[in-house]
């Protein structure tokens, strides 16, 4: 006697990521919008601790050492061993060996790269400002380069300005990763300029603003 056939059970629904609509609202609210990039890059250490506290995806996002059996693990075979600090010493991170279930599973796996990413040009464009001029030159400034008061050249602060521009390229191009890979499962983005859903398994990645 043979078994009934089992119906095929419905692809998971895509999640949706809302980019644009949010940056908009945390570039109006927390600064940008009034040219206060320090206060922005303040509000986003604030957010990105919110959404790596989640208890739904602390596991994989948090960099405790407490975690260290998580799939984002670095080369979990080679981890140290617990030693100093704990279970709370550092544990480095890798957001493309999470699998696809888990990744689809919450919006903070992206809006955590979205939001490192925010930080780091927001102090990018603070720098950028102090060299030029608009702040007192000193370290400590906005919270810019430690507590320290000594005075800082602007080609110090154009150095520093640039390498935070880098590593929110990093983290952007970590996002796109996440957006576009193969493992991110049932991922997709709403079109929020036109209207237009993007279909599911099209590739495209959420809309992300340009800076």
């Amino acid at each position: 006697m043979t078994s009934a056939p089992t119906a095929p059970s419905a692809p998971p629904s895509p999640l949706r990521i809302y980019l644009h609509s949010t940056l908009l609202t945390s570039h109006t609210l927390h600064g940008p919008a009034q040219e206060d990039y320090a206060q922005y890059s303040s509000y986003c250490t604030r957010r990105l601790s919110r959404l790596r506290h989640n208890r739904d995806v602390k596991k994989e996002l948090l960099h405790c050492r407490q975690y260290k059996g998580a799939y984002s693990t670095r080369d979990a075979t080679n981890a140290p061993a617990a030693g100093k600090g704990g279970k709370h010493a550092y544990r480095p991170i890798d957001m493309t060996n999470v699998p696809s279930p888990i990744l689809a599973s919450h919006v903070n796996f992206f809006l955590e790269p979205l939001y490192c990413a925010e930080r780091c040009w927001a102090s990018s464009l603070h720098f950028k400002a102090l060299a030029s001029g608009g702040g007192d030159g000193r370290e400590g400034s906005g919270n810019a380069l430690g507590g320290r008061k000594k005075e800082v050249s602007p080609g110090k602060l154009r150095a520093q300005s640039i390498k935070r521009l880098r590593k929110a390229v990093k983290y952007a191009t970590l996002l796109e990763t996440l957006t576009l890979s193969r493992y991110a499962g049932p991922v997709g983005a709403e079109g929020e300029e036109d209207g237009e859903a993007t279909k599911e398994g099209d590739g495209a990645a959420p809309p992300v603003d340009e800076h």
